[in-house]
């Protein structure tokens, strides 16, 4: 456990730091140190090694994930916006022609 605790300690602020440089977010940072530690926890206690590199490697492939489900996020809210103001416009359509008298 000792090992672990001073890998966490002299890691935690570069995998902190490199993440948020690229993710330009320090909640966004914390989480990916956390669930990067995470799995260095598993990786620990399954008895292999723990190394910078590899810690490195972990925290590049998780701001890929981050990158990945911004942009689908960013790909959902279009769609939505899209669909909102498609429906709004056939809305305001049907609503005008309820309400428009024939006569005038």
């Amino acid at each position: 456990m000792k090992r672990f605790s001073t890998f966490f300690r002299e890691n935690y602020s570069f995998v902190v730091g490199v993440a948020e440089r690229r993710l330009d977010s320090i909640q966004d940072a914390e989480e990916v140190a956390t669930e990067a530690f995470h799995l260095a926890w598993q990786r620990y206690q399954a008895g292999e090694p723990l190394s910078v590199p590899w810690l490195y490697g972990v925290v590049r492939n998780l701001i890929g994930d981050e990158y990945r489900r911004r942009g689908r996020r960013a790909e959902l809210q279009r769609q939505l916006y899209e669909d909102f103001a498609l429906s709004l416009t056939v809305s305001d359509d049907l609503s005008w022609a309820t309400f428009r008298d024939p006569g005038f």
